[in-house]
């Protein structure tokens, strides 16, 4: 294995819950792969998939707070992800790019 001396220019990389475990929660999987599109699709209006990536993850371990999400570098948690709140969460990314 080689080291990667030439650091990605990625802004930000957004790991979007995909995979509840939590059984009470399950019902959200299929509302949590449609919500991560539609995010996807509002910061691509902005951004090169080179400089914001959205990823889905596997559970983040939070389903009690709903549909999370959590952005690096800064290490940001976002919980009780929904369509209402789309545009304020594309709008965080978009302040702090």
């Amino acid at each position: 294995m080689k080291e990667n001396t030439t650091a990605p220019k990625l802004l930000k990389h957004i790991f979007i819950c995909q995979q509840c475990t939590n059984y009470a929660q399950a019902e959200n999987q299929p509302y949590a792969v449609e919500l991560r599109e539609m995010i996807r699709k509002e910061i691509e209006k902005n951004y090169e998939r080179f400089e914001v990536k959205i990823s889905k993850s596997g559970c983040l371990g939070q389903c009690k707070e709903g549909i999370n999400a959590v952005c690096y570098p800064e290490g940001k948690w976002f919980k009780c992800l929904s369509k209402d709140t789309v545009e304020d969460f594309v709008e965080y990314i978009k302040s702090s790019t």
